[in-house]
């Protein structure tokens, strides 16, 4: 499931999923949907298998900044987003096992104090 939280002009979509077993959320901004796709479809693993041709397409973007200032446009591309997520974890992609996917879909490790 994809939301958005609007902060002055900054958006991001919070991602929710479970990993073994346990609810996790994670908010993460368009560029970094973008940085992980671009990572999936050039990961060596991509190059050298036909799995690129099941990667879904990633939703586009607006020039400078316009999505931003719009809830409608805001919503149209959670929308998008979500679609793209649902595709990218479907087995045919060959996206589930990957480090660059569950860097992405997984909040940091906390810090515990050891005190």
């Amino acid at each position: 499931m994809v939301f958005y939280s609007q902060e002055a002009v900054v958006v991001s979509y919070g991602v929710q999923c479970i990993h073994n077993g346990v609810p996790t959320k994670v908010y993460r901004r368009y560029n970094e949907f973008k940085v992980v796709h671009d990572q999936l479809c050039g990961s060596r693993f991509a190059r050298y298998t036909s799995l690129i041709r099941s990667f879904p397409a990633f939703p586009g973007s607006k020039v400078f900044g316009s999505t931003n200032r719009s809830k409608r446009a805001i919503e149209r591309r959670r929308h998008d987003l979500e679609l793209y997520l649902r595709r990218l974890v479907q087995p045919a992609t060959g996206c589930l096992d990957s480090a660059e996917l569950a860097d992405f879909l997984l909040p940091p490790p906390s810090i515990t104090d050891t005190d």
